[in-house]
């Protein structure tokens, strides 16, 4: 797993089976990130479709994703964009079903036998079926409760497709052909053979492989009464555990509180993890066995880290009662200092942007990896999705007066408007970074290049985008 943002992780489950009151634990008090106040502004208007003549032969390109427009494919700056596929499953993430060497997609996909593993190549969509995953009938799957219905509803709702490093010849999926629970199972990526590797109780989803390419981490759920209300995900987590893929032996990893407890990786056999306690500790994955790292620190509530072995930012809540104090830490694992300082300011939500190559801490700032830069959003409260180019443009969508807006920046200047739409995505180009991609609700796909950021209607997409990445 890419991050080890809780709200993001939360995105993937939807975390909220009511049985009898009892739900995932979220911060029910944190601010809503929908309004602000100010003045409403005249928006640029967007120029005449463009008229591309086609998908450049060789990357790098965008991929566009959403439950309800499947997956696209467009050039850089955003022109051609062509559909891959009619589905995308909400909970799977774009970076962990691309291939290692971005040329394939891999995906969970849904059919009236049940669910299959499908491998798009790109640039060309070309598919092909790479494994059964499940055999169910819709009507089966309607049973919300059955034994049967919650296996269908791990293997398609959560984030279960993960390539092997380093060339992606093998893929983890969670899947359950061989018994009533989903378990790990390992997919050839050429010849589609599937081999079962874990068989328990418990639904084994969030396939994570070491960097080695030796172990698949996983985390163990159950679906149990009471029921009541709306059935859309787990309400129990049963642990985490690791396969060894040579020998199919599983190691017992420590016990978690939520998913998002596994923080990453840090080398080729060792992962971080936030323990019962709110500690760091380094786990070995073949052995299981932790140790503290950050003992006389605060409890942390929330942590992002910027890749594997890379930075990690902390969020230490003022209720913790810590002697250092309330706020936002960054610490870098194998720098041997203390975590640092960087805003003491409450934080509702942490992040690692890939693409824009920062860390996101709403409602605060964008900080590098490194701390050594920082940037306010244009609106406090009121700013989202943000992005920055390969050149340092930031892009916000704003919200005032219940009216969305598109803002850039460059270097030190002032915040200039460009659309007033209501944004579901940012992204910049992957090529010249001179090039922002909007993605509205509507649908609508929008460019504005560097220097006058002219918006222009690139395409329509026919529903709204939930992620976009870039693929090389």
């Amino acid at each position: 797993m890419g991050g080890w943002s809780k709200p993001a992780v939360a995105g993937f489950i939807a975390l909220a089976v009511v049985a009898c009151g009892s739900t995932v634990p979220s911060p029910a008090s944190a601010p809503s990130r929908a309004t602000a106040t100010g003045p409403t502004r005249v928006p640029p208007q967007p120029t005449s479709t463009a008229t591309p003549a086609g998908l450049a032969p060789k990357g790098p390109y965008v991929v566009l994703a959403g439950q309800n427009i499947g997956v696209w494919i467009a050039n850089p700056d955003g022109s051609y964009p062509t559909k891959l596929t009619d589905q995308w499953l909400f909970g799977f993430d774009l970076h962990h079903a691309l291939s290692p060497r971005g040329d394939r997609l891999a995906t969970v996909a849904r059919n009236d036998d049940g669910y299959d593993l499908i491998e798009i190549r790109l640039p060309d969509g070309q598919t092909q079926l790479l494994a059964h995953l499940m055999s169910i009938t819709r009507e089966e799957e309607a049973v919300l409760t059955s034994e049967k219905a919650a296996a269908a509803m791990m293997i398609s709702g959560y984030d279960n497709v993960a390539w092997q490093p380093p060339d992606g010849r093998l893929m983890a999926v969670s899947a359950a052909t061989g018994g009533p629970t989903s378990d790990v199972y390992v997919v050839d990526a050429t010849t589609g053979e599937i081999r079962q590797l874990t068989d328990g109780p418990s639904q084994a989803i969030f396939p994570s492989w070491s960097p080695s390419g030796e172990f698949i981490y996983h985390v163990g759920v159950s679906l149990v009464p009471p029921f009541g209300g709306a059935v859309t995900g787990f309400n129990r987590v049963d642990g985490s555990w690791a396969v060894s893929v040579s020998d199919a032996e599983v190691v017992a990893q420590p016990p978690i509180m939520h998913p998002a407890d596994f923080g990453g990786w840090f080398d080729e056999r060792h992962y971080l993890m936030t323990d019962r306690n709110g500690e760091i500790a380094m786990v070995d994955v073949a052995t299981g066995e932790a140790t503290a790292i950050l003992p006389d620190f605060c409890p942390v509530d929330d942590a992002a880290q910027s890749g594997v072995g890379g930075a990690l930012l902390l969020s230490v809540l003022p209720e913790a009662g810590c002697s250092s104090g309330a706020g936002i830490y960054l610490w870098d694992p194998a720098g041997g200092k203390d975590p640092v300082l960087l805003d003491s300011e409450r934080a509702w939500e942490l992040q690692w942007l890939e693409e824009s190559d920062v860390f996101d801490v709403y409602p605060i700032a964008l900080f590098s990896a490194d701390g050594s830069r920082r940037s306010e959003p244009p609106v406090p409260d009121g700013s989202f999705h943000p992005a920055v180019s390969r050149g340092g443009t930031e892009a916000w969508y704003v919200i005032e007066n219940t009216q969305g807006r598109v803002v850039v920046r460059a270097a030190q200047d002032d915040w200039r408007e460009i659309l007033q739409v209501k944004v579901a995505q940012l992204l910049w180009d992957p090529a010249t970074g001179e090039t922002l991609l909007i993605a509205a609700q509507d649908g609508t796909l929008y460019a504005a290049s560097a220097p006058d950021f002219e918006p222009r209607v690139m395409g329509h997409l026919g529903g709204s985008v939930e992620q976009g990445i870039w693929v090389p």
